[in-house]
C-alpha cells in the first residue's frame, strides 16, 4: 500500500516562547527550571530571596543571560514569521504559559509538515473553514484544541470566602489558607507549577504537621502582611497574568517548596 499522509494546518491566535527538552542539545531543561540555582536566577527576583539571590540580582547581568536564553532558543528552534513570539521570553512566561517543545514540532514545520498559521476561525463549512483574513482551508478533521479557562467562581463556598476572590483570583497564605478562614484550606487549587504532584504531595505533608500540632499559623495579621507583600510584587512583576496571578509560581516553584518546608522545620 502507498504511504500517505494528510496535510496539517495548526491554527493559533498568539505564538508563545517554547523551551527545548535540551538547551543547544545538551543541557535538559529540568536541570535549570527545577533547582535552586535556576530558581535564583529567575526574574523578578522572588520576594523573599536569600543572600546569594539577592547578589546574583544585584550584579545585573540577569536580562542580558535571559535575552542570551531567548536568542538560543530562537536560534535552536528556527523560529520565524507566525512563530515568533510578539513579546519577550520573560514577558510571555509570566502569562502563564509553559510550552515544552516535542522535538519533531519544528522539524516538521520547518519541512512543511506542519502548516502553521497565525489566524482564527471565523465560520466553519461543510469541508471548510473560513478566517478572519478571509482564507479558506478545505478541511475533513478539526480538532478543536483551545484551552480552556477553569472555573474559579467556589459557588460552593460561604459567600464571605466566595467573595474574598479579586479579579486576579484569591489570595491565601501560602497559596493554602484565607486569615479569615483558617479551618478552609485548598490544597493544589490555588497554584501554578509544573510539577503538580509534587506540589499536592508537599502542601499535604505540610497540612498534617499543622493539624497534629507541628507548628503553628502566624497571627491573622501576619499572614494579612506576607499576602499583601505578594500582592504587591506579583502585580509588579506579572502585569499580564490577568485572573491566575494569585496562583502563579511557575518555576517559582522551588521557593515556594522551600517556604513551607522551613514552616514544618525541615532543613532546606
Amino acid at each position: 500500500m502507498k504511504n500517505t499522509k494528510a496535510d496539517t494546518t495548526l491554527l493559533f491566535r498568539q505564538a508563545h516562547w517554547a523551551v527545548p527538552r535540551k538547551t543547544l542539545g545538551l543541557v535538559p531543561f529540568e536541570y535549570a527550571t527545577f533547582s535552586r540555582f535556576g530558581g535564583a536566577c529567575l526574574l523578578p527576583k522572588w520576594p523573599n530571596s536569600g543572600p546569594i539571590e539577592r547578589m546574583i540580582h544585584a550584579t545585573k547581568l540577569l536580562p542580558a543571560f535571559w535575552w542570551l536564553v531567548t536568542k538560543i532558543f530562537k536560534l535552536q528552534f528556527g523560529v520565524k514569521g507566525d512563530l515568533l513570539p510578539d513579546t519577550g521570553f520573560i514577558k510571555d512566561f509570566w502569562c502563564g504559559q509553559g510550552i515544552v517543545a516535542d522535538p519533531a514540532f519544528f522539524p516538521m514545520v520547518h519541512r512543511k509538515e506542519i502548516k502553521a498559521v497565525k489566524n482564527e476561525i471565523k465560520e466553519i463549512r461543510a469541508n471548510s473553514v473560513i478566517l478572519a483574513s478571509g482564507e479558506e482551508i478545505q478541511c475533513d478533521v478539526i480538532i478543536a484544541a483551545t484551552g480552556y479557562k477553569a472555573d474559579q467562581s467556589r459557588s460552593f463556598l460561604p459567600t464571605e470566602l466566595r467573595d474574598a476572590k479579586e479579579n486576579d483570583g484569591l489570595w491565601l497564605y501560602r497559596n493554602m489558607i484565607h486569615p479569615k478562614h483558617p479551618k478552609f484550606v485548598f490544597l493544589n487549587s490555588n497554584t501554578t507549577t509544573f510539577t503538580n504532584i509534587t506540589t499536592a504531595s508537599i502542601q499535604a505533608l505540610w497540612l498534617a504537621e499543622l493539624m497534629s500540632g507541628g507548628f503553628n499559623l502566624p497571627e491573622q495579621d501576619n499572614m494579612n502582611t506576607e499576602i499583601d507583600k505578594m500582592k504587591v510584587w506579583k502585580r509588579e512583576s506579572m502585569p499580564d497574568a490577568s485572573s491566575s496571578r494569585a496562583y502563579m509560581l511557575q518555576t517559582h516553584q522551588e521557593h515556594y517548596y522551600d517556604e513551607i518546608l522551613r514552616d514544618m522545620g525541615a532543613v532546606v
